[in-house]
């Protein structure tokens, strides 16, 4: 059985300063390119056609209108029916990097009906997204913004997420994003949102749609409005639904809590919130044990660091895990916390995971070798007093004639049976 074949769908506009970065690291990975243009005004189709022309890769730019994040991608979907096995997503801002032979081998063994990638703003930052379509399956999207796939009878397709050392790296550079600031982008985008939560007017009036809430509170977070992202979250948690979209809803709920200076009580009870809501994650557990060690509370701050260390990188969640706080940064603030409570021995292995792991930043080595150092001496000396300790006893045994009664093992008679 011959490989199945893939087609790049993108939708463009206005791209030429950032595309070719793109389209070079998905070259190597398809048959064909079937993207999607609603209107571009410089060289972006000029720079596709003339790309994939070098490259000897068929394919066809096509231009459609603008109908919103939803229905522009369905439509880009639609462009691809027929043409390929498989109809590749990807945004042109973004690139692939990693390993993708093992990539490309899992689909080619499995061929399930979509597959999703691990996206991320760097290795350390990452969530899981469906990327990859049976093109015959006729997925299509769902959304005014933050749009997701969807297909008839979805709960009976095979569906996987894509393992490997790989990542979409995701970026804010596109078309949309030139000549505005992040701050008047994210502000755009809440009211895009707003008006289909808020306004009965709209076309897409859904004032009961969790993702929009989410992605409103997501909005004003990233714009800065940390009191109305905080409304928004608070209401977003409330609804119930995808449970790591709750969990993530309360850890916002702390971190805007903390941002707007709130009282360290309601703070770190929000943080506990979302702790209990998904026991296996260690972000909020993290956060409370770096705010103590910062504000001079180093034993407090062990208790948590010591929970937070027993947790392993959730493998099963998929939404915006920061996989960098479980491969070094718990471990880091329980080798600089143990000290304080009196576990020597817990932080020095702390330090030497850290250290032997290849995971800690370059400047931060130094510092965590110095704490290593610090918990060496601290060991030794501890060890020290305790044999002068151990000889003073033995000492004073023997002046005071001690030892032979402490040493001298006692004798039992065995009771005879009668």
């Amino acid at each position: 059985m011959s490989r199945p074949t893939i087609t790049l769908c993108m939708i463009v506009k206005d791209e030429e300063h950032c595309i070719k970065r793109c389209l070079e690291s998905m070259a190597p990975h398809i048959d064909r390119y079937d993207i999607s243009d609603t209107g571009s005004s410089d060289k972006t189709k000029e720079i596709i056609k003339e790309f994939f022309d070098e490259k000897g890769i068929p394919g066809e730019v096509h231009e459609i209108p603008w109908q919103g994040f939803g229905k522009s991608r369905t439509q880009a979907l639609r462009n691809c029916d027929g043409k390929a096995d498989y109809a590749w997503v990807i945004d042109a801002d973004d690139s692939l990097e990693g390993d993708i032979k093992s990539l490309l081998n899992f689909i080619d063994k499995t061929r399930f009906s979509s597959y999703s990638l691990r996206i991320g703003r760097g290795p350390e930052f990452t969530w899981w997204r469906n990327q990859i379509f049976k093109t015959e399956d006729k997925w299509f999207y769902v959304g005014v913004l933050h749009e997701y796939a969807h297909c008839e009878g979805r709960e009976q397709k095979q569906m996987a997420q894509i393992p490997g050392e790989y990542f979409v790296h995701a970026r804010t550079e596109g078309g949309r994003n030139v000549g505005i600031s992040a701050k008047e982008k994210y502000l755009r985008d809440a009211e895009t949102l707003k008006d289909a939560l808020l306004n009965p007017d709209s076309e897409v009036y859904d004032p009961t749609n969790d993702r929009y809430h989410f992605y409103l509170a997501q909005s004003y977070f990233d714009s800065q409005e940390y009191a109305l992202s905080k409304e928004w979250y608070t209401k977003r948690a409330k609804m119930g639904g995808w449970d790591e979209e709750i969990f993530y809803s309360l850890y916002r709920v702390a971190i805007c809590s903390g941002l707007l200076e709130e009282p360290w009580e309601t703070t770190q009870a929000s943080f506990l919130a979302a702790w209990e809501s998904r026991p296996w994650r260690a972000e909020p557990l993290h956060q409370i044990s770096r705010v103590f060690r910062l504000n001079g509370h180093p034993r407090i701050a062990y208790i948590y660091a010591s929970q937070a260390a027993k947790i392993a990188f959730p493998e099963q969640d998929i939404l915006f895990l920061a996989r960098d706080i479980y491969d070094w940064m718990v471990l880091d603030e329980l080798g600089s916390t143990a000290f304080y409570a009196g576990q020597l021995e817990e932080g020095l292995d702390a330090c030497n995971k850290l250290l032997a792991g290849g995971k800690v930043p370059k400047d931060q080595v130094e510092r965590i070798s110095n704490n290593r150092d610090m918990y060496i001496s601290a060991i030794k000396q501890k060890n020290v007093q305790m044999m002068e300790s151990k000889k003073n006893a033995q000492d004073l045994q023997e002046k005071y004639g001690f030892a032979d009664k402490t040493t001298k093992k006692k004798k039992y008679k065995k009771k005879k049976k009668k």
